[in-house]
């Protein structure tokens, strides 16, 4: 993969995986976190399959505080604007405890 495609793919995994495992369970129960990468020529499709609790991050508002200076911004909110921003595509879906989210980086629509 082109190098800045590999920078991408790597920042929008480590954000959504990190933000899963630290919100994403309300128990000490253990879990199972499933990443499946898939390439079609210039198509890759990550897919994320989890027991968490549900969170559609396709349905959260953009974040206003990514406009202020750094010292006036709340923290959080920047790794849904990086999976955003990143990714050419984002979907998720949740059905019988296991949620779905397909991130697609299309190398094209990525100024590659």
């Amino acid at each position: 993969l082109d190098e800045r495609l590999q920078f991408r793919l790597n920042l929008v995994l480590e954000e959504y995986i990190n933000n899963l495992i630290s919100y994403g369970y309300s128990d000490q129960l253990p879990h199972q976190i499933t990443v499946e990468l898939e390439q079609q020529e210039d198509v890759i499709r990550v897919c994320v399959t989890d027991d968490g609790n549900p969170f559609d991050l396709t349905k959260v508002s953009e974040n206003t505080e990514i406009e202020k200076p750094l010292e006036e911004r709340k923290i959080g909110g920047l790794g849904i604007h990086f999976i955003r921003t990143l990714a050419t595509d984002v979907m998720y879906n949740s059905e019988n405890g296991i949620n779905k989210m397909t991130i697609t980086f299309k190398a094209k629509d990525l100024d590659l």
